[in-house]
C-alpha cells in the first residue's frame, strides 16, 4: 500500500490518501527496522477471527532526521520538516484482516489517529 500524508496546518492532524494497493502472491520477507526516531508513523492491523492485532512502527514521511557537516567537521543531525511525504507499507494479507489503522505520534501532538481503512471480506 502506497500513501501520501499531507499538512496543510502543524496544529491540524495530518491527511492521508491512498494511492496504490497492490496483492500479489509471495513470501514476505523480514525487512522491518527499529524506529529511533519519535517521530512515527503506526499501523495497526485487525483480524476478525481473533487474532490479536498487530502493530508496526515507520518513521514519519513529514519528519526527517538529516546529518549536517559542521565547519570543524563535526556531523550533527537536524529535523526538517515537510508539507507532503509519502509512505509505502507492505504486509501480509489474509482474508481475516479486517481493518487498518494509522496513527501519527509525534512529542508535541502524541498520538494521534490520521487513517481507518476498512476491509470487506
Amino acid at each position: 500500500m502506497d500513501f501520501t500524508i499531507s499538512r496543510d496546518d502543524p496544529e491540524k492532524p495530518e491527511k492521508v490518501t491512498l494511492m496504490n494497493a497492490i496483492m500479489g502472491n509471495g513470501e514476505l520477507k523480514n525487512l522491518a527496522e527499529v524506529v529511533h526516531t519519535p517521530y512515527q508513523i503506526k499501523l495497526q492491523q485487525y483480524y476478525n477471527d481473533k487474532q490479536l492485532p498487530k502493530v508496526a512502527s515507520f518513521t514519519h514521511p513529514l519528519f526527517r532526521s538529516i546529518e549536517i557537516a559542521d565547519t570543524d567537521g563535526t556531523l550533527s543531525r537536524k529535523l526538517t520538516s515537510d508539507q507532503e511525504g509519502h509512505l509505502s507499507i507492505r504486509f501480509p494479507y489474509t482474508p481475516a484482516l479486517s481493518k487498518i489503522e494509522l496513527y501519527s505520534i509525534t512529542p508535541d501532538k502524541g498520538t494521534q489517529k490520521i487513517y481507518t481503512l476498512l476491509l470487506k471480506p
